[in-house]
């Protein structure tokens, strides 16, 4: 999903996603390339967030998960930055407590973050982050 923020300051575009659970890294950053191509078609500040579900498993034919995968967060942010997005959270966040893993991010272009924060959300099952950005 995608939206135009219209401000004070200028447009400000928007995409949300929720990546599928049961892929690997490489189909991860692939199930991304269309909105992150979409995201080079506009100039200006953007922002890109969501449920990335980066969830540091291998799955084997989408279908069964086993442990100590890869990790999914370094292929996201390599092809993040690689586009002109970076993101104010490290990796080691929990937005996901059942399993204390980081699922959700958000990556800016052409913004600078000025806090972060993940903070519980007690109406869903993942915890909410959000980010305060400035020109």
């Amino acid at each position: 999903m995608a939206a135009t923020v219209l401000g004070p300051w200028g447009d400000l575009r928007v995409w949300n996603v929720h990546l599928d659970t049961r892929i690997n890294p490489q189909e991860r950053v692939e199930q991304l390339q269309p909105v992150i191509d979409d995201a080079a078609r506009y100039t200006g500040p953007r922002v890109i967030g969501g449920n990335f579900n980066t969830i540091d498993l291998y799955w084997l034919g989408n279908v069964l998960p086993l442990p100590f995968g890869q990790k999914h967060s370094p292929s996201i942010r390599s092809a993040m930055r690689h586009h002109g997005f970076e993101t104010p959270f490290p990796n080691a966040l929990d937005t996901f407590p059942p399993f204390r893993r980081h699922l959700d991010w958000i990556f800016l272009s052409e913004l600078k973050s000025l806090a972060a924060s993940v903070e519980p959300a007690p109406f869903s099952d993942h915890n909410a982050i959000w980010v305060s950005a400035g020109l």
